[in-house]
């Protein structure tokens, strides 16, 4: 029997990639081309053509490799699986804006307009002289005999005793008529005076910018302001001055001139106190106070005359436009007559002392000064 040796063994080159192949191999074991069945060689025992062995070696191995790569992630990642996620670049997620639903704008409430609340006037007083009833007495301060009765509880109408003070109820006021609209209001001439109703915010600067006055003179014309002070209140009523009357140049006297005789000054009118009012106590304050009617002459003089039964007449002569009464001249206490009437006029000196009238007579005001304020009892509502 004889052997070949490997080297003995035909071989054969691949025709496509000039490998060399065993005789006995039927493809390329480089590019797995198939090849010429190889010749029997004596002696050799004949091979089955191997065609499926390279692709199902390819097969397994892939098998293989993915059974490897499997049980690699089975165990290896856990580990490296939350390292890669963190490093994966986060998108942001949108958050949807709200829009902001418009909310109904509040109608703002009108404020009422406050109503001033005028003020009570405080009533006047009357001192019971011989032959008074109550009938002249409600005719002569423009009132009713009932009204009185109110004011007076418990008084006798038939029998009123001399000197006995009466309360009598305040004058009305006249109501000023609505301005027009398109009217222009008159100038008040130089000596006229007005009542000024004190509104909301004013003060008296203001009052005083407003007519044209001094703040002293305000004061001077209303005593009722505390001395220093500014303080006024709402629905207050001011005593204004008007028109300060200014000089006129005097032209100079004709010696051969007839002279003219010069026409007499109105009465100057009476500010405060009103008349009937009621003053108590030794040192109450009274101040009598009038309007100027003109510049005075300097022989010309404002003359207050003063009367209260039993005293005599108390002249007093000044070139001002108001007097505060004295202390001395307080009635005594237990004295029954405390009733006090005034009036002004304008005086001119016509020769050393002697003095005559220079305006028209004018009315005539009374006063009580009582030994301390009347209490006065209220008025039942009805």
């Amino acid at each position: 029997m004889t052997h070949l040796s490997p080297a003995d063994s035909p071989s054969r080159t691949c025709p496509t990639c000039g490998a060399k192949v065993a005789a006995q191999n039927s493809t390329c074991i480089i590019c797995d081309t198939p090849l010429e069945e190889a010749p029997e060689v004596k002696g050799l025992p004949s091979r089955a053509p191997a065609r499926h062995s390279s692709w199902l070696f390819w097969l397994a191995a892939l098998a293989v490799t993915a059974l490897v790569l499997g049980i690699a992630y089975r165990l290896l990642g856990p580990l490296f699986l939350p390292q890669l996620v963190s490093s994966l670049p986060l998108t942001p997620t949108v958050v949807p804006t709200r829009t902001a639903t418009p909310k109904a704008t509040a109608t703002p409430t009108p404020t009422p307009t406050e109503t001033p609340t005028p003020t009570p006037l405080p009533p006047r007083a009357h001192q019971v002289q011989p032959n008074d009833t109550l009938s002249s007495i409600a005719v002569r301060y423009d009132t009713t005999v009932e009204e009185i009765i109110t004011l007076n509880p418990g008084i006798n109408p038939d029998a009123l005793q001399i000197g006995q003070v009466l309360l009598i109820p305040p004058a009305r006021p006249t109501p000023t008529p609505s301005p027009v609209p398109g009217t222009v209001t008159p100038t008040p001439t130089p000596g006229d005076y007005i009542i000024h109703i004190v509104a909301p915010g004013e003060t008296l600067i203001s009052i005083a910018q407003k007519y044209g006055v001094t703040i002293s003179l305000i004061r001077a014309t209303n005593p009722e302001i505390p001395a220093g002070s500014d303080t006024i209140r709402v629905n207050q009523p001011l005593i204004i001055p008007i028109g300060t009357p200014m000089p006129t140049p005097t032209p100079t006297p004709n010696p051969y001139a007839t002279p003219t005789p010069i026409p007499p000054y109105p009465p100057p009118p009476l500010l405060y106190p009103p008349d009937g009012a009621i003053f108590g106590g030794s040192d109450a304050v009274i101040l009598l106070q009038w309007a100027s009617v003109a510049v005075l002459r300097p022989s010309e003089w404002y003359e207050l005359r003063i009367t209260r039964p039993g005293l005599p007449l108390i002249r007093v002569r000044t070139r001002t436009t108001a007097y505060r009464l004295p202390a001395d001249l307080f009635p005594p206490p237990g004295s029954q007559a405390r009733e006090f009437q005034w009036e002004v006029r304008v005086v001119r000196e016509t020769q050393k002392g002697v003095f005559t009238t220079a305006s028209e007579e004018g009315m005539t005001r009374r006063f009580l000064w009582l030994e301390s304020p009347p209490t006065l009892t209220p008025t039942p509502t009805p």
